[in-house]
């Protein structure tokens, strides 16, 4: 396949994408509720089937997440259930295409207000960290209602660049990953609110962690940001609560040392972000979707 037609086919998906997101949402918000979460059922029990790759990666991670202790129908209903809850965060995407911004707000609650505002109160930027749980994408809607500037790092996909326009409504300013670094260090020194998905490595540097007890990487860019500019790191997580509406929850900051030398101190603060996340999934493993494989080596950490 030549690079032309790959470059063609990618400019036609681009074209193409955001006016299908419009045309499903409007679909989603026409059919009764019972009906959609019925197809969501039906849709993840198919896609779990068909999709063996992330199936066995999605199995193989809550087989270390749980331990020896948790059976293989176990795993199976744990990956169930991710895949069911991914097909919700599905819906929830499609529904932000065409709803007012304001409405998709007000439906977000946000617990921890506090932390995020305790760090700006600084002066020095916050770095907001959370991992691939729940319904991350449908909760960054709040960011319209709240009184900061923000900057979302997000990734260069077709699916990334169609859903663009929904995060702009929210007043999300948007940087891709790769040209990410200088203008993330711009914004926490305008003392700007910096999100980062930070639980998958991708092309940034890594560092090792110990994550439910085995050897793993997370990116480093976030304590690394948090140590040059001196900018407190607060973790989030934006999960489902049990009545089906979306609430953000803010952690204590993660503060940089800067006295130290820049290695450790960028592990230790990496470490406590893998802490966060572990305690996250352990409280919300229905909505964790580890699709990848995250754990190179057998040995415990």
């Amino acid at each position: 396949m030549s690079k032309e037609f790959c470059q063609h086919a990618s400019l036609l998906a681009e074209s193409v994408l955001p006016r299908l997101l419009r045309y499903s949402g409007w679909i989603v918000d026409i059919l009764p509720a019972p009906l959609v979460n019925g197809s969501v059922a039906v849709g993840a029990r198919t896609v779990l089937w068909l999709w063996a790759s992330k199936r066995r990666a999605c199995e193989q991670n809550f087989a270390v997440a749980f331990g020896p202790s948790a059976s293989s129908r176990q795993l199976r209903w744990w990956a169930r259930q991710s895949f069911r809850s991914y097909g919700r965060l599905v819906v929830d995407v499609l529904r932000s295409v065409n709803r007012p911004i304001e409405s998709l707000s007000a439906a977000v609650q946000l617990d921890g207000q506090e932390y995020l505002d305790g760090v700006l109160a600084t002066g020095r930027g916050v770095v907001v960290v959370l991992p691939h749980v729940g319904t991350w994408e449908a909760a960054l809607a709040i960011v319209e209602r709240l009184p900061y500037q923000a900057l979302a790092v997000v990734d260069s996909g077709v699916l990334s660049k169609a859903l663009a326009a929904s995060r702009i409504r929210a007043r999300l300013t948007l940087v891709e990953q790769e040209r990410a670094a200088h203008r993330a260090v711009e914004a926490l020194r305008r003392n700007w609110v910096v999100i980062l998905a930070a639980d998958l490595v991708k092309d940034f540097s890594a560092i090792e962690v110990a994550l439910f007890g085995r050897h793993t990487a997370l990116p480093a860019g976030p304590a690394f940001l948090a140590y040059r500019t001196g900018a407190g790191i607060v973790p989030i997580v934006a999960v489902r609560a049990a009545d089906g509406h979306n609430v953000i929850r803010c952690y204590a900051p993660i503060w940089p040392e800067r006295s130290q030398p820049v290695r450790a101190e960028v592990q230790r603060m990496t470490q406590l972000i893998a802490d966060h996340f572990e305690r996250v999934i352990r409280q919300h493993p229905d909505q964790w979707y580890p699709y990848r494989p995250l754990w190179r080596e057998e040995h415990s950490a």
